[in-house]
């Protein structure tokens, strides 16, 4: 649900970047097949771009472990979620579901608005009578509305016209039908439905509107039609409001602005060079949602820094002193909390809170995050496979991706997570499966007395 979330606001904002350079730079110009070209290209740009997935690999820190951890959260995180997570889970949950419901809410609407358009349509093309004029199919209605187009049929009354202004009036709808308009409406109107809610596709809308009446304009004027006439009959038409919005129509609330282009001087050809501007902004959102850097983990074909048929010599991940004593060793136990009986996949060594940890081995460290269970905790990769893992931290000493030597300060000893009390629960893998700690370290010291 998150991804679908993420892909519909990046979506939403790659819309209103072209959109807003759209209409900064290219709006006033007389170039309207281009400007229709662009808002075509913006609007299937902006739902390609965030599906883009393109990873950059990036000089980062080399791994000592070449062993990819891909699931991470699978070999250290416990499968029981406690107390305050659970709470922050299901308030999280609820509200993804409330915002899930009123988006559906949302699309359902949009989609039955655009079904009954349709059904509008058909019912008009049944119910009254449909000539064949000139290639266009021409519906003869009763309304009052002003004339209008879908594809190749023509919606208009005798009674809204004069008989004397039906061939303009056909001339400019054939040309909508001929440069395939409502095609870009209907494209507008499928991306509405799914997002309704971002103001900008309503601006797309409109801008495709202006777009297709100034080209309709220019292919009359160019075939004849006296300039004075044509705009006569566009103000005599003006009240009559255009009623479907799949439809191109005659009049339209932009009349004025029509009127202006047609005694407009034609803009010069080297404004075209204002499209290189858009590179900029094309650059910078292929860099914010389709480039990814490949994650530390991930890239596991970097060399050792450390002999691969060598294992690491472990020393203890606290110094041992008054108050540090082993609560729990590795094996079958009763849990303190849960009171059955499971595995512990590590030690846990109990002391005062905020006792320095320390790395057990030259390394890298590969993971710091803070979960359910273990609370905040790190990974440190070493060689030959082996990694360790030090939860239950109060904070950290170190960052992710630096490289450690043995006996560094890495953290201190707290209880977050899924505690009874201050403690560090260590554990230790090879090859990513859990082995006795204990069978590894260079020293035992502990006892479980305090």
């Amino acid at each position: 649900m998150s991804s679908g979330i993420q892909y519909i606001w990046e979506v939403s904002i790659c819309l209103a970047g072209f959109y807003l350079f759209y209409r900064a730079f290219l709006s006033r110009d007389s170039f309207y097949q281009r400007n229709r070209f662009f808002l075509l290209c913006a609007m299937c740009l902006s739902l390609v771009l965030p599906a883009l997935s393109i990873t950059l690999n990036v000089n980062a820190p080399l791994v000592v472990n070449p062993l990819a951890y891909y699931n991470a959260d699978i070999f250290w995180e416990p499968d029981y979620p406690i107390g305050d997570a659970v709470a922050k889970q299901a308030s999280a949950v609820s509200w993804l579901t409330v915002l899930l419901a009123a988006y559906i809410v949302g699309v359902a609407i949009s989609l039955a608005r655009v079904v009954q358009n349709l059904l509008r349509l058909i019912k008009s093309c049944s119910a009254y009578e449909v000539k064949s004029v000139k290639g266009m199919k021409l519906v003869l209605t009763d309304s009052t509305s002003s004339p209008y187009s879908f594809f190749h049929y023509v919606f208009l009354s005798p009674k809204a016209i004069g008989a004397s202004d039906t061939d303009k009036i056909l001339m400019h709808e054939a040309a909508h039908a001929k440069q395939l308009h409502s095609l870009d409406l209907l494209l507008v109107e499928i991306i509405r439905i799914l997002l309704w809610f971002n103001p900008f596709i309503y601006l797309y809308k409109k801008a495709f509107v202006e777009v297709h009446e100034y080209l309709a304009d220019r292919d009359c004027l160019r075939n004849g039609v006296c300039s004075i006439d044509y705009q006569n009959i566009m103000l005599q038409s003006v009240q009559n409001r255009l009623s479907n919005a799949l439809a191109s129509g005659f009049a339209s609330s932009l009349t004025l602005k029509r009127i202006k282009m047609m005694t407009r001087i034609r803009t010069s050809r080297f404004a075209h060079i204002k499209l290189t501007l858009i590179l900029p902004v094309l650059a910078i959102l292929l860099m914010s949602f389709s480039f990814e850097k490949a994650p530390l983990d991930l890239l596991s074909n970097q060399p050792l820094l450390m002999p691969s048929n060598t294992n690491p010599e472990f020393v203890l991940p606290v110094k041992a002193d008054k108050g540090i004593y082993l609560a729990s060793g590795y094996g079958n136990r009763v849990h303190p909390i849960e009171r059955v009986e499971k595995m512990h996949n590590g030690l846990d060594i109990a002391g005062p809170e905020g006792t320095p940890i320390l790395a057990v081995a030259d390394g890298v460290i590969s993971k710091i995050v803070e979960v359910k269970g273990y609370g905040k905790y790190l990974v440190i990769d070493h060689a030959n496979g082996f990694s360790s893992l030090y939860a239950q931290l109060s904070g950290y000493a170190a960052t992710q991706g630096q490289s450690v030597k043995q006996g560094e300060l890495i953290a201190y000893m707290g209880q977050s997570g899924v505690s009874t009390g201050p403690h560090l629960h260590f554990e230790l893998r090879k090859d990513g499966e859990a082995v006795d700690p204990s069978g590894y370290l260079k020293l035992n010291l502990y006892s479980t007395e305090k």
